[in-house]
């Protein structure tokens, strides 16, 4: 029987009790999952957010809730269960002896199979299909496989995507707020409801001549890929440094005559002085020839040699006089 497990997410249904009561209370009727799991573990008032979560779901007959990770708290708020990460299979056991139903979150054929021998309740086993930052997508296939090897329940999970880039307002970070939900339409052969609403958004624009910090994430013969968190920008390998460049056996960028190198891993200081909005996402040129820019460690040792430069005037100065 497919059923459907409802997991909240901070920057949907936000912090303020009244609108995420109302917010939850819609998509409860919207919805009707069997599941609901209240998740955000980064909210300072968890457990006072987690409490308005269960009286909700205690309004619905069929809707079961979790909360995430504290098995006492779920206890003390009568939720139904407890939904665990892959790192608490030790706490199975003792959740159940406290009467409470466990989900807990697998993504390996074993992991699944343990939580069955451990006596949980269903899984979660993700990702199915490919989600940011969620690793190898492991496909229908891989899942069918798994359900011939267990009897427990399974919920699917993945093919999550919340990045949107605009280029007028830019690439959206996170909803902080959502200030109005108006009245909702259907479209025939549309399976989702689009509703009228005002909404925070935080976003991130690139701005040319903007500096950046950034990860570099990649090194190829023609330069480097750095993370900036919200974007991914590219260091052509004749911008990289003040000096000839070359690309090392060891998977480097490394200077010729200051013997400098850039690899994977380093952070770094770097200007924007291109961007291209051709795709889905910007294309973002960097520079870090130019003073107070490059990788973290060189910017320092600049530091470092100014100062000293610095100190040895002075004391020149002083002796003339």
């Amino acid at each position: 029987m497919l059923q459907k497990y409802l997991i909240t997410s901070r920057e949907f249904y936000t912090d303020t009790p009244a609108i995420f009561r109302n917010i939850v209370h819609e998509q409860f009727s919207e919805h009707m999952p069997t599941y609901a799991l209240y998740r955000e573990k980064s909210n300072p008032n968890y457990d006072i957010q987690a409490a308005h979560f269960v009286e909700v779901c205690v309004q619905f007959e069929n809707i079961k809730s979790f909360i995430h990770r504290d098995a006492e708290l779920a206890k003390k708020l009568n939720a139904t269960g407890v939904h665990f990460t892959s790192k608490q299979f030790d706490k199975i056991e003792e959740a159940k002896k406290m009467g409470l139903e466990v989900i807990i979150s697998t993504h390996t054929h074993e992991e699944v199979l343990e939580a069955q021998r451990l006596g949980a309740d269903a899984v979660t086993y993700s990702p199915i299909f490919s989600s940011p930052g969620k690793g190898e997508a492991k496909g229908i296939q891989d899942l069918e496989e798994l359900l011939k090897k267990c009897k427990i329940k399974v919920f699917a999970l993945g093919g999550i995507i919340k990045d949107y880039h605009d280029k007028e307002i830019g690439t959206v970070i996170s909803v902080i707020d959502v200030l109005e939900v108006g009245e909702g339409i259907i479209i025939p052969g549309d399976g989702a409801a689009y509703y009228n609403s005002k909404f925070k958004l935080l976003v991130w624009k690139p701005e040319l001549q903007e500096l950046v910090y950034g990860i570099i994430d990649e090194i190829a013969n023609f330069g480097a890929f750095i993370n900036l968190g919200v974007a991914r920008g590219m260091i052509h390998i004749s911008q990289t440094m003040e000096d000839y460049v070359g690309f090392s056996k060891s998977s480097a960028l490394v200077g010729k005559a200051t013997k400098k190198s850039l690899k994977k891993g380093d952070e770094c200081i770097a200007r924007i002085v291109a961007i291209s909005y051709k795709g889905k996402e910007p294309k973002i040129g960097l520079t870090m020839r130019q003073p107070g820019l490059g990788k973290i460690e060189w910017i320092k040792e600049e530091k470092r040699k100014a100062k000293m430069k610095a100190e040895g005037k002075n004391k020149t100065e002083k002796k003339k006089k």
